[in-house]
């Protein structure tokens, strides 16, 4: 189980390459793109892992991840997950947040409750 930030200003999908050794993914170390970080560095990812099934809630999704060295979160969900799942946030005046998804294999709608309703939105990815 690896604890996901959901960030809809991100476009893509990356992992702290330590956990991603530590749920055993594998990635192809020849996919890799420069990365910009908060302080304007450049760098290359380590690779990217393709078609890694994640459930979250009852849904399962196939994430194409960007594993990236010393990340500071664990994984960050980006906006092709937010495309996949059709996501409608509610945002609360408390500062808590409901997160709303579609399942993108049968269209029906899901509220998972791993999601936190609190300042952010926490996924839970379970590794097949």
């Amino acid at each position: 189980q690896i604890e996901a930030v959901l960030d809809s200003g991100s476009q893509i999908i990356s992992m702290n390459k330590r956990h991603a050794v530590g749920v055993r993914l594998t990635w192809d170390p020849e996919i890799v793109i420069n990365m910009m970080s908060a302080n304007g560095e450049l760098n290359l990812t380590c690779g990217m892992v393709i078609n890694a099934p994640c459930t979250i809630g009852d849904i399962v999704v196939h994430f194409q991840i960007h594993i990236i060295n010393n990340a500071p979160y664990d994984m960050l969900i980006g906006r092709p997950f937010n495309a996949l799942a059709q996501t409608k946030i509610e945002n609360y005046q408390d500062g808590g947040q409901l997160l709303m998804l579609t399942d993108p294999n049968n269209g029906h709608p899901s509220l998972p409750s791993e999601f936190a309703i609190l300042t952010k939105v926490i996924a839970f990815c379970f590794w097949h």
